[in-house]
């Protein structure tokens, strides 16, 4: 294949495409043509914000009855489901039931005449219209406009075409449960086809045995529904089914036909079981050839993988006598391969297949023996086959490229990676598509390394022109290099025409991109919110526990104005969904507040928290509030406003209450050693440990008092007092908490005579300096957690109690 014979098909798809031809490595091309294929749409759109366009589409209603199944209309049916989606979450109007109807009904009615199936993404979306509509009675309903027994039977069809790619596909279950109940639920409805394809699809997506009982019960299913159970109980592994079922097969209907053994034998392929293949394998046949070619092929290519030679020249022994079959030599070449992999002996043996077989042969029989070798990690072997094929007259064609490229990207190998893309360009497409699927890894490999962005950009483009989707990785890939290069607006077009198209679970590892990416310390702040600015219009569904983290991150970049955002547009969320705050997110907005010492924040959010009826304000969220206001200079609130009402309430106090509420007591003059001293002694009259964290807090409190002679005696008595010595952190906690630098200069005088040790450990620490005040300070991590559960547990906080503390706590008259 030539560069021009590429070069021509290129400008004919850009002909047929009514655009013009442009090459990336042009350096005279057209400003317009560099613009990605997702972004022209947005382009094009006036005097709208690019976030607003995630939110709908200027799409103009379009019947598709009778229309053809071309790659336009399939955009404009799964557009129209998108559609429904984005309304929905952002309350605006839906597109009609009539458009819906119209659009499912071809989305269905297209692939099952084509024989495609659905994808994941396609399931997902046709599973959300169907709730849609069934929630307004518009399924098997007499009036027009709405879904008939046709249409559900085509939909069951559709679902039970084979998914060879996947496993098993829950989302295909769901939707065949959603239209079968539907079914049931009218009588008449159930017609034999549709339970028969409700049997396949249950054999397809791990329900096998449920299948295996609808087909036990019922003896008016065909054979070939039973053999779709029987390969259902080969995926899931269930053996003593499987054979029951085999022979109760086999007392109704006789030996299996050769294609049912044919395609039980590659079912137990498949699942990688030899012997069990085997065994089907040797079944009898009702025909008097055995098992077809094709069946004995595929157990060669088995038993060569598996390294049981001794099974496989047998079975080459067998198709040596079909040659002039199809599928033969490229069965035989591999068993040659892998028996003798020395090129001369090889190069003999198959020029003499080759001259033996009157079949078509093609490239693609080396394209096995290359795929065998490349998998058993034998570049050298399959470069040889390659050359062999060149000898025999056969040119790699894409299929041979892109397994080197699958290959290169296992070893990522991104020199080779590079090299096989290219040659993969210049040649046709695979018939079987196989390169779409290598190209989705490859972009995401360029994508998460950050490697080559003109070449993954390439790529990418190649996917768009061949009209293939783009997977969910590759997604969060493009992703990733969008935003780490500050191309906002090349993330708004790759997502806004795709991220409604995905399921949840897709969403979900494109939506971790972001939050890392947002979460990443290293990141500038406004480029962060932008990212989030994003993130929050494509992926609504984000729980508040997710959340959290992207708020956490503005406050330890300085931003509580940013965080405070992220938490108001969580407090937006309506009541009952996830992303509504709880008390561990109200809690956690005022720890960050603190954090940032952000007056507006707490005003703020305080508000927010009053006018939020779903949140009962618990003793976290106090402990939260006291920790802000301590912050923010308003100890006395801490104290009056939040202490005391934990002492009221029906939960009662935590141990970081105590804690916080003496730490509001250090900053809190002239009453903050009378309020602490109180403190200290109901807990004692409770029973409550004084552990060495309280004490150090108290140590605080009398040196924040500016009682130097109270905290250096608490210091040396605190031995006997608690059991525990004083250590570097407690005469830190002493020096920071004492103000102004004449009063450190003393508590530094005192410590180096009384503690040399803990105050050399102390220095050890760092420091910082305030400069406003020309004060310095030791770096004592002396923070707070707060998520500690309550003292008492449910019912045991009793009023007598409360007034316990009161008489012992009595507010004091005070001017602030």
């Amino acid at each position: 294949m030539t560069k021009s014979s590429h070069l021509t098909r290129a400008v004919f798809r850009a002909l047929i495409a009514n655009r013009p031809y442009v090459s990336r490595e042009c350096l005279r091309r057209p400003v317009v043509a560099s613009t990605p294929v997702w972004q022209r749409s947005i382009n094009h759109q006036q005097q709208r914000h690019f976030l607003e366009a995630l939110l709908g589409t200027n799409r103009t209603p379009q019947s598709l009855e009778g229309a053809r199944p071309t790659a336009k209309n399939f955009e404009v049916a799964i557009g129209k489901l998108v559609d429904l989606l984005r309304a929905r979450k952002s309350r605006s109007r839906t597109p009609s039931h009539d458009e819906l109807i119209d659009a499912l009904r071809f989305l269905f009615s297209a692939r099952l005449e084509n024989r495609q199936p659905l994808t994941r993404n396609e399931v997902f979306l046709a599973t959300e219209t169907f709730k849609h509509l069934q929630e307004r009675d518009l399924v098997l309903r007499e009036h027009a406009g709405s879904m008939t027994e046709a249409d559900l039977l085509a939909i069951l069809e559709t679902l039970a075409l084979p998914t060879p790619k996947e496993r098993f596909r829950s989302d295909t279950r769901v939707l065949a449960e959603l239209v079968r109940g539907s079914l049931t639920a009218v009588p008449g409805a159930t017609s034999a086809e549709s339970e028969q394809a409700y049997v396949t699809i249950l054999a397809r997506t791990g329900s096998a045995t449920e299948a295996k009982h609808i087909i036990s019960a019922h003896s008016t299913s065909p054979y070939t529904v039973w053999v779709e159970v029987l390969k259902g109980l080969v995926q899931e592994g269930k053996d003593t089914d499987f054979w029951r079922l085999l022979d109760e097969y086999e007392s109704k209907f006789g030996n299996l036909d050769p294609h049912a053994h044919e395609e039980l034998v590659i079912a137990f392929i498949r699942a990688d079981r030899i012997f069990d293949a085997q065994r089907i394998y040797n079944q009898p046949v009702n025909s008097g050839d055995g098992p077809t070619t094709r069946c004995t092929s595929k157990m060669l290519e088995m038993s060569i993988r598996a390294g049981k030679m001794s099974s496989a020249e047998a079975l080459a022994r067998t198709l040596t006598t079909r040659l002039r079959e199809d599928d033969v030599v490229a069965s035989l070449i591999l068993y040659h391969a892998a028996r003798d992999p020395r090129l001369e002996n090889l190069r003999q043996i198959v020029h003499g297949l080759l001259q033996s077989s009157n079949t078509e042969v093609s490239m693609a029989t080396f394209n096995d023996v290359i795929e065998y070798a490349l998998k058993r990690n034998n570049p050298v072997l399959a470069q040889a086959v390659q050359d062999l094929a060149l000898s025999e007259g056969f040119q790699p064609d894409g299929k041979t490229y892109a397994l080197q490229l699958q290959f290169a990207i296992d070893q990522r190998d991104f020199s080779k990676a590079k090299q096989m893309y290219e040659a993969m360009l210049m040649e046709d497409v695979p018939s079987d598509s196989f390169d779409l699927s290598v190209l989705n890894r490859y972009i995401a490999l360029l994508a998460f390394a950050q490697a080559e962005y003109d070449v993954m950009m390439r790529a990418t483009d190649t996917l768009l022109e061949r009209g293939a989707d783009i997977d969910c990785e590759a997604i969060a890939g493009l992703c990733h290099v969008f935003l780490h290069r500050g191309e906002i607006d090349e993330a708004v077009g790759l997502l806004r025409h795709r991220i409604d198209y995905f399921p949840l679970a897709d969403r979900a590892r494109v939506s971790v991109v972001f939050r890392d990416f947002i979460t990443n310390p290293s990141i500038n702040p406004q480029r962060a919110f932008n990212a989030y600015e994003l993130f929050r219009h494509a992926f609504p569904e984000t729980s508040a526990v997710q959340r959290l983290p992207l708020m956490q991150a503005f406050f330890d970049r300085k931003r509580p104005d940013m965080a405070c955002q992220v938490f108001s547009h969580m407090r937006q969320a309506d009541p009952g969904e996830p992303a509504r705050p709880d008390t561990n997110a109200y809690a956690k907005c005022f720890e960050g507040i603190a954090q940032c010492r952000d007056v507006d924040g707490l005003q703020t959010i305080h508000n927010m928290l009053k006018l939020d009826l779903q949140v009962e304000i618990s003793t976290k969220i106090h402990n939260g509030m006291m920790l802000a206001n301590i912050a923010c200079q308003t100890p006395w609130q801490a104290i009056i406003d939040h202490f005391y009402k934990i002492m009221d309430s029906r939960e009662g106090p935590s141990y970081s209450t105590f804690e916080v509420a003496m730490r509001a007591c250090e900053t809190w003059p002239p009453y903050g050693s009378f309020e602490a001293r109180k403190i200290i002694a109901v807990m004692q009259s409770w029973n409550l440990e004084i552990t060495k964290s309280m004490y150090d807090n108290y140590v605080g409190v009398m040196a924040g008092q500016c009682e130097f002679e109270n905290a250096v005696e608490l210091i040396e008595s605190m031995q006997n007092d608690i059991g525990e010595a004083p250590d570097a952190y407690t005469i830190g906690t002493f020096y920071n908490a004492i103000p102004w630098q004449f009063r450190k200069d003393a508590v530094e005088k005192w410590a180096k005579q009384a503690y040399p040790e803990l105050w050399a450990e102390l220095v050890s620490y760092g420091e910082e300096i305030d400069e406003e005040w020309e004060v310095r300070y030791f770096k004592v991590d002396r923070s707070i957690d707060i998520d500690d559960p309550p003292l008492f547990g449910e019912g045991e906080w009793k009023p007598e109690l409360q007034r316990e503390m009161q008489s012992q706590i009595e507010p004091l008259p005070m001017s602030h």
